[in-house]
């Protein structure tokens, strides 16, 4: 186990399953990077932890994370396993990787959070994932694809990359304020139809 009074990390700190125990300040600076490998190990005791812009933080274990309730600038979700989420809010770019999933609704900033779904196997936007089913921009970097099943809203841009794609589902919807940016040969985007319930819809300037 670790014991600081007070910490800034201005690089990268690999807790691993260590525990971090300090008194006074926890800083993540600008650029710097905090990874916490244990159950529910991020640091305790310091009487203030400030994470600043460009900060970030990435849960990576391969199983189960209680992720601190905090606000985040840029929060990774790796590994695998279930990150229990509550309480968090993300300001930046929050990045789910690896197979890792979440429980409890994450509180973006529609003005500035960045959804990056980056999995190895396909993942899900699901109702009430994010606050309000909302979000600032959105960017699909997953090849075994990313499915919608839900109403969703990005305030600023869509980024579908090359080779990765997004499925929109039945009864459920997209709309995106200002920019979309996908495959030209319209691969990126899937809006499923039924015949049983309302089609998908994409809504785009």
């Amino acid at each position: 186990d670790l014991v600081a009074s007070s910490l800034t990390i201005n690089g990268s700190l690999d807790l691993s399953t260590y525990t971090l125990t300090g008194a006074n300040t926890l800083m993540v600076t600008s650029g710097g990077t905090l990874l916490v490998g244990g159950t529910s190990n991020f640091p305790t005791g310091f009487t203030t932890a400030t994470l600043n812009s460009s900060s970030t933080v990435n849960y990576y274990k391969a199983g189960d994370q209680t992720v601190s309730s905090k606000t985040y600038s840029n929060l990774t979700l790796s590994g695998s396993g279930v990150k229990t989420t509550t309480g968090v809010t993300v300001t930046g770019v929050l990045s789910l990787e690896g197979t890792a999933t979440t429980t409890s609704t994450i509180v973006t900033n529609v003005a500035s959070t960045t959804l990056q779904y980056k999995g190895t196997t396909a993942q899900n936007i699901n109702n009430n994932l994010f606050s309000g089913n909302k979000s600032y921009n959105l960017t699909i970097d997953n090849s075994t694809g990313v499915n919608l099943n839900t109403d969703f809203a990005l305030n600023n841009n869509l980024t579908v990359n090359s080779g990765k794609f997004l499925t929109i589902q039945p009864a459920s919807s997209l709309s995106v304020g200002n920019a979309v940016s996908s495959p030209a040969d319209g691969s990126g985007i899937i809006i499923k139809s039924s015949s049983t319930q309302a089609n998908g819809s994409f809504i785009f300037p």
